[in-house]
């Protein structure tokens, strides 16, 4: 599908603003394994990675608990460039 919406316009597959979509980490599980929490607009998502295929654990949508997980975020963040 991907393959033939490139095929058909390619001015649509331009990158997404870091506003609407962002990777903010990730961390293995296992050797071939590994989670993600991406955001995506105002919601969280949570994404497993396992021998190249990609499922959707868990999205967080609860405004408080966004604004917290993207706190933790933030604290690490700063820490990590300090």
């Amino acid at each position: 599908v991907a393959w033939l919406l490139k095929q058909a316009n390619p001015q649509m597959t331009s990158t997404l603003p870091k506003e609407m979509v962002e990777v903010l980490g990730r961390t293995p599980l296992a050797p071939r394994q590994q989670l993600f929490v991406i955001r995506f607009g105002r919601k969280l998502v949570l994404v497993s990675n396992q021998a190249g295929e990609t499922q959707t654990l868990s999205e967080i949508d609860d405004r408080a608990e966004v604004d917290h997980l993207l706190g933790i975020f933030e604290q690490n963040s700063q820490r990590s460039l300090s």
